[in-house]
């Protein structure tokens, strides 16, 4: 009997790759049907409120430019802290710096990795969401919906 149960543990999804554990997609193809995937962790600093991280995955045709994959990453991890409204804080109404590092870059063939290092290299892995620290790709966000960094104060008042 001993031996079923170990056979149940290890058939069961344990071995599957979870978004939560980056080490876990040690063993996964990262492309598929004329399409990869990026995996990414982020760090989220909020106005009045502590930091919170967590991962994203994000899927990329074949085909897409650095700016496409950075903002499909960029809106999945939007859409990831607009998903956690438990703490009013935490949202994306307070949000003030988005810090990230895509993860797996030997997985990707040169042309992809490339693009994958051009916007890196041009964002350094951080979004500023203050009104007088954003970029043209946060500012598209912000006009698709004003609720991102509403409540935030600009980097000048806040340090101050």
């Amino acid at each position: 009997m001993t031996k079923n149960v170990v056979k149940l543990f290890t058939d069961s999804k344990q071995d599957e790759p979870n978004i939560s554990d980056i080490n876990s997609w040690e063993n996964e193809n990262f492309y598929k049907e004329g399409r990869f995937m990026t995996i990414s962790d982020f760090i989220a600093t909020y106005e009045n409120h502590e930091q919170t991280v967590f991962n994203v995955i994000a899927y990329h045709n074949i085909d897409a430019n650095p700016l496409d994959i950075e903002k499909s990453i960029l809106e999945n991890a939007l859409y990831t802290i607009d998903d956690d409204e438990e703490d009013k804080m935490s949202s994306i109404y307070y949000l003030v710096k988005l810090s990230s590092c895509t993860h797996w870059m030997e997985k990707y063939e040169d042309k992809e990795r490339q693009k994958i290092i051009s916007f890196c290299e041009r964002q350094m892995g951080q979004w500023y969401f203050q009104p007088d620290q954003r970029c043209a790709v946060v500012q598209e966000f912000i006009d698709e919906d004003p609720r991102i960094a509403r409540d935030v104060l600009p980097f000048k008042e806040w340090v101050a």
